[in-house]
Formats: C-alpha cells, sequence, structure tokens
C-alpha cells in the first residue's frame, strides 16, 4: 500500500483514540461511589482512601458552626439505623438554605486520618417542603 495512502487510516486511528482517552480518564476522575451510613459503616476499609459520596439525616443538634473559620460539623445517621452516626466537617463559606436538623444530605468527601468525614460538597434538602399538601375529604363543588 501506498505511505500516502496509509496517512488517512493512521490519522483517523490516533484521533479516535484520543477521544477514548480523554471520556475514559474525564469518567474516572468524576465517578464517586455512594453510600448511606449503615452501608459506610458495613464497608470499613474499603471505601476508605477514596472519594465518596454518603447520604443520611442530619442528627437533631448536632450542628456546630464556626463562622470565623468558616466550619460546620454535623453528624449524619439513617433513618432505620439512627444508633449509627457519622461525623462530618464541612469547610466551605456556602452553607445550603435547606440545611437544618433533620433535613436529608449528601456529603461528598473523603474520610479524614481521624475518621471524620470531611466534605468537600453538601447537598441538603427539606423533605417537609417538598411535600404535596393533602386535601381535606369532602363534596366536590363544581
Amino acid at each position: 500500500m501506498n505511505p500516502k495512502r496509509l496517512r488517512f487510516p493512521i490519522g483517523i486511528a490516533v484521533i479516535l483514540a484520543a477521544i477514548g482517552w480523554l471520556v475514559l480518564s474525564s469518567t474516572a476522575s468524576t465517578s464517586t461511589y455512594y453510600v448511606t451510613v449503615p452501608e459506610y459503616f458495613t464497608k470499613g476499609d474499603e471505601v476508605r482512601d477514596r472519594p465518596l459520596r454518603v447520604s443520611g439525616k442530619v442528627v437533631t443538634g448536632s450542628i456546630q458552626r464556626q463562622a470565623e473559620r468558616s466550619e460546620l460539623r454535623f453528624q449524619i445517621s439513617d433513618p432505620v439505623h439512627p444508633e449509627q452516626t457519622l461525623a462530618v466537617v464541612y469547610r466551605r463559606a456556602a452553607i445550603p438554605d435547606t440545611f437544618k436538623d433533620g433535613a436529608e444530605a449528601v456529603v461528598e468527601g473523603r474520610v479524614g486520618a481521624d475518621g471524620v468525614f470531611e466534605a468537600k460538597t453538601l447537598f441538603a434538602k427539606c423533605p417537609s417542603k417538598y411535600e404535596s399538601k393533602q386535601m381535606p375529604p369532602g363534596p366536590v363543588s363544581s
């Protein structure tokens, strides 16, 4: 085969390989394992030293704000297993408006050497705010 005819297929192969590498490297860096608080304690060392997301309810009375250091400390637990709590520290100035005692929270980060979850991202929602209101039973007027 003529060397000039080989340029096109080789060029296409190089471009496809570069695109494949970009896709694989971007998805590998953004993939994060998602667990609940009980799953976190069950998996133990399996989830240590890797980025992960943990979901749970904010334990009532556990929120401690330190404004001078832009630090928020709290605990999350699972409604089914409230005895299992995970201590979390979040060091960012922006705290979601819906973050409060009893709110559902998802934290993303890593577990520190001291066993405290160091959150880089905090998502919170208040379930009662998003539930639909029930209409009282009664006659329907037309």
